[in-house]
This record gives structure tokens, C-alpha cells and sequence, in this order.
């Protein structure tokens, strides 16, 4: 008996190390894998900072700084009726981390374009009263929560991408 305990003694703190060693190792995977892949946290979404509104010859310009989740589709607009009559949308991609790690976020320049439909109609409203979006504001968008510029006839949409944002 005093044999099995004085062996014990001497390969309990192996055992431990062993054991802790076994127990840390799902938990490091873990957060790796959340650096390399943060959408597996965070889901699809658009974060987009309007820069700038203007106003300008029956157009309506909007410039937004987009955070955007990697392998995440953005821009399906919806137009319908109403003050605007045609809708463009554009983006540019600025240099970040994505070139290193391309799971992260990157960040874009998106740009719309709301033309007016009847130029007569803005005698009697400012089409910049029309929206529903603020300079210097910031909205998140995702799947299930377009981003709303002007009540009943606009919208910005995002599609889910792959999970792991590949």
C-alpha cells in the first residue's frame, strides 16, 4: 500500500498537467477559431456610416462607409413607387485586414443613387425630407432588417453568406 501511494505522489502532478493540458485545448481552439472566423459570431451585417446626403439636379446622392462581414451580399434594393423613380448602387472596397486574414470584415464605400420621378413634386416637398436616414448616423443591417431610406419605397438588403465567411 505504501508503494501505490509513494507512486502516487510522484505521477500526480503529471496526471494534473496531462488533464489541464486536455482541458485547455477545445478552449484555444475555440478562440482561434473565433479570430480566424469572427462571422461565427456575428452573423451577416452591413454596418454603414452615412458621410454625406446631397441634392443635386433630381438626384439624390448618399455616400455611406460600409463595415461589412465577409462572404455577406449586400445591395438588393427594393424601389417602389412613390417620390424616386430610379435607384443605383455602387461599391469600392478600401484596403484592410482582409488581405491578410479574408474572414474578417471589410470595409467599403457604397454609394446610392435615388433619382427623382417627378421633378413637379419636389415644388411642394424637399426629397430630403423624404428620407428616413441621417448624415453622421450609423445602421446596421442584416438579413432579417433591411435599411429603410425612404418610408414605403426604398431599401437596402443584405443575403446570408457562408457561415465560416469564405
Amino acid at each position: 500500500m505504501a508503494r501505490f501511494i509513494y507512486r502516487l505522489s510522484r505521477e500526480w502532478p503529471r496526471f494534473r498537467f496531462r488533464l489541464r493540458t486536455l482541458l485547455l485545448i477545445p478552449v484555444v481552439a475555440s478562440a482561434l477559431l473565433l479570430v480566424a472566423f469572427p462571422k461565427l459570431l456575428t452573423g451577416d451585417f452591413v454596418e454603414a456610416t452615412v458621410v454625406s446626403i446631397e441634392n443635386s439636379d433630381g438626384r439624390i446622392r448618399i455616400e455611406m462607409d460600409a463595415r461589412i462581414s465577409s462572404g455577406t451580399g449586400w445591395g438588393g434594393t427594393i424601389l417602389r413607387g412613390g417620390l424616386f423613380g430610379t435607384l443605383g448602387v455602387s461599391g469600392e472596397s478600401r484596403p484592410h485586414w482582409t488581405r491578410l486574414i479574408p474572414t474578417w470584415p471589410k470595409y467599403e464605400t457604397l454609394v446610392v443613387n435615388l433619382g427623382i420621378r417627378d421633378k413637379s413634386l419636389t415644388e411642394t416637398r424637399d426629397p430630403m425630407d423624404m428620407l428616413t436616414i441621417q448624415q453622421d448616423e450609423t445602421y446596421r443591417v442584416t438579413p432579417g432588417q433591411p435599411l429603410e431610406l425612404a418610408p414605403n419605397s426604398c431599401r437596402l438588403k443584405v443575403w446570408h453568406g457562408s457561415r465560416l465567411g469564405l
